[in-house]
């Protein structure tokens, strides 16, 4: 499997979609600050996966311990630099907005975990526990 294959397989499209439409709805409903902020949260959070997805590929490529830990913070300091500017913006535009973009975040990030577990996660972590 490719890299980009296993990164898109762990980070589901759907959930920050749906997240997306949530965000777009809101937005019509009752408050656009709050609705573009969970679009942004939920956008977010997709981004945020594919980032840690393709970390852990890459990590796992190296065959070295003290290479695959300098990749995984490396791309953390990545992922919280994008997520800080983001904030940044997002705080300028509106302290709402920024608000409602930290619970779509959370709440898409969640999502998308427990999406992957119930789908595929089980399987992996069943066939790890089997000896041969």
């Amino acid at each position: 499997m490719t890299a980009e294959r296993a990164t898109l397989s762990r980070a589901n499209p759907l959930v920050p979609a749906a997240g997306v439409v949530v965000g777009a709805l809101i937005a019509l409903a009752v408050s656009h600050p709050i609705g573009i902020g969970v679009a942004v949260g939920s956008a977010l959070a997709f981004l945020n996966m594919l980032l840690l997805s393709g970390r852990v590929e890459t990590a796992a490529d190296t065959g070295d311990m003290g290479r695959a830990l300098m990749v995984m913070q490396v791309g953390l300091v990545l992922t919280f630099t994008i997520i800080g500017v983001t904030t940044i913006i997002l705080v300028k535009i509106s302290v709402v907005m920024a608000v409602a973009s930290a619970a779509g975040f959370g709440i898409t990030q969640l999502a998308m975990l427990a999406v992957f577990y119930l789908t595929k996660g089980r399987a992996s972590v069943a066939a790890g526990r089997q000896t041969p």
